[in-house]
């Protein structure tokens, strides 16, 4: 995260409180830029290994992360992820496991609305055939 932003975002004088609320929308725009741009360079893997292998892919990222950020508070070093980054996929995966849930319960949504519609055009049908019976019996 690039503090001279961070600071522009804020726009308060030294003397007053950090905006938690600006601080977080900020936070959320990098999120999702970073977002959109790993998903530009690695296309939907995330998605299609949840649809492969179910929650536990996402669990195993966020295990993943989990044990880096460890690693980094108790001392370690690598060169390609600050803990501040580390933070950001683990929010990331959070969401995108999110996501996926909300995409699993539309499915079940509209498998349930098709097979209403099916049941129900099914007594329809059959509700004509009796109604044209008792209509004709009553001839």
């Amino acid at each position: 995260m690039n503090i001279e932003e961070l600071q522009k975002v804020l726009s308060t004088d030294d003397q007053a409180a950090p905006n938690n609320t600006a601080i977080f929308a900020y936070i959320l725009d990098e999120m999702y830029n970073l977002y959109v741009k790993k998903n530009s360079c690695y296309g939907d893997s995330f998605s299609d290994t949840w649809t492969k292998l179910g929650p536990i892919s996402g669990v195993t990222r966020l295990y993943d992360k989990l044990n880096r950020v460890a690693n980094l508070v108790k001392g370690g070093k690598n060169d390609f992820e600050s803990i501040e980054d580390t933070f950001i996929d683990l929010a990331n995966y959070s969401v995108m496991c999110l996501v996926e849930m909300q995409k699993e319960k539309l499915k079940e949504q509209t498998s349930n609305i098709k097979a209403i519609s099916a049941t129900n055009s099914t007594y329809s049908k059959k509700s004509k055939k009796t109604n044209k019976t008792i209509l004709n019996e009553g001839k």
